[in-house]
C-alpha cells in the first residue's frame, strides 16, 4: 500500500518539477513527503486533538519583527 503512495507522490512532484522546469533530481525527495512528513502532522494534529479535548490551555508564539516600525 505504501508502494502505491509514494509511486503516486513521484508521479505529482515530477508533473510540478516538468511544468516548472526544475532540476528532476528533485523527484528523489518526494519520497520524504510520504514517509515522514506526514506522520509528523499526524503527531501534532493528535497532540493539539488531545489538548483541546483536555482543555488545557494552548500557548501561541510568535516571532519578533526586526527592521520595521512598529505603531
Amino acid at each position: 500500500m505504501m508502494l502505491i503512495f509514494i509511486t503516486l507522490q513521484h508521479l505529482q512532484s515530477a508533473l510540478a518539477i516538468r511544468i516548472e522546469k526544475e532540476d528532476p533530481k528533485l523527484i528523489a525527495y518526494s519520497t520524504f513527503f510520504v514517509i515522514g512528513y506526514k506522520q509528523i502532522i499526524d503527531v501534532l494534529l493528535m497532540k493539539a486533538a488531545i489538548e483541546t479535548l483536555l482543555k488545557r490551555k494552548t500557548v501561541w508564539t510568535s516571532a519578533k519583527r526586526i527592521g520595521t516600525e512598529q505603531k
